[in-house]
């Protein structure tokens, strides 16, 4: 896997941000994506109470396109999960195929960016319209399989997560602000495991 024609990507998600591994990657497309969870104060990012996803911090943020390109899929009627306890509990109904409410963009040139965990009733595509770098595409939710609310992204060679034909590509940011401490330092390139980092948006 060579880099990626999509070098200078847009954060997909304004303010601040904390960038998580894969964990217990299994497939070279799982352990490429990049997850992102809204960071600042207010409310909690997780409770050990019995609440409603929407009452954890980065519920409905806003989610923006990495780049232009054509969405080839799209679901918005997904219900969202919820806690009983410690437990996630999801909803019973279709899932489209593990991607909840989601956006897939086809970039061109063989790379497509895939966008989920949405917020039902906010993703603002459908297939086959086109979308411009920055666009906001929907909001930040608790849907499928997820155990708080936070974005999952995956920048990748197929239109298929779950294909033989879709490998995960590095993922470059443009102007991205590394958080260190009290102080940020401007980069584009890859975010890391655990940096905490804030979109110039």
């Amino acid at each position: 896997m060579g880099r990626a024609r999509l070098l200078l990507a847009s954060p997909p998600l304004a303010g601040k941000h904390a960038r998580d591994a894969a964990e217990g990657a299994a497939q070279p497309l799982e352990s490429l994506r990049v997850r992102l969870y809204p960071a600042g104060p207010g409310r909690p990012a997780l409770s050990r109470r019995s609440l409603p996803g929407s009452a954890l911090y980065g519920y409905g943020a806003p989610i923006f396109a990495p780049g232009p390109g054509t969405v080839i899929s799209s679901a918005n009627d997904v219900a969202d999960n919820w806690y009983e306890g410690h437990d996630v509990k999801h909803p019973v109904g279709d899932d489209h195929n593990g991607l909840d409410n989601h956006v897939i963009i086809d970039h061109g040139d063989g790379e497509y960016s895939l966008l989920c965990h949405m917020k039902p009733g906010t993703v603002r595509v459908k297939t086959g319209d086109r979308v411009k770098r920055g666009q906001q595409l929907g909001q930040i939710g608790f849907s499928g399989d997820s155990f708080l609310p936070h974005l999952h992204y995956t920048l990748m060679s197929g239109p298929k997560q779950f294909s033989s034909e879709a490998e995960g590509l590095p993922s470059y940011f443009h102007k991205v602000r590394r958080v260190l401490g009290s102080n940020a330092r401007e980069v584009s390139g890859k975010i890391d495991s655990g940096d905490i980092v804030e979109s110039a948006r």
